[in-house]
């Protein structure tokens, strides 16, 4: 059976630090517009362990394969929420915090190793 990744894979955007939903419009507009699906997440920025929480509840109302993008702190998160998800397939970092290979928990003390 073929499928048509653009109406089968769900784009989910996670915003950065100090930014919300909506600094994803203009790229959701553009994706959505050349038949993607889209769904650009507003984490609440409480804690780390919220947003994650946030993001895996998103992530379990979409149908079919995950594509997740992470900006800047989004960057954490996606890795987070999208670890024991079969749904995932793939991650994507854009000018964002990649935590190395085995790394888990709050980024934060990226900010404070030196």
């Amino acid at each position: 059976m073929m499928t048509n990744a653009k109406t089968d894979t769900t784009g989910v955007l996670v915003h950065a630090a100090w930014a919300d939903g909506s600094s994803w419009n203009k790229v959701t507009g553009k994706l959505q517009g050349k038949g993607f699906n889209v769904v650009a997440v507003q984490i609440p920025l409480t804690s780390f362990t919220d947003d994650v929480a946030v993001l895996k509840k998103v992530l379990l109302r979409q149908k079919g394969p995950i594509v997740l993008a992470g900006h800047s702190y989004g960057g954490a998160v996606i890795t987070a929420a999208a670890a024991g998800n079969p749904n995932v397939k793939a991650l994507v970092y854009i000018a964002a915090i990649v935590p190395d290979e085995g790394e888990r928990g709050s980024p934060w003390p990226i900010f404070i190793r030196f």
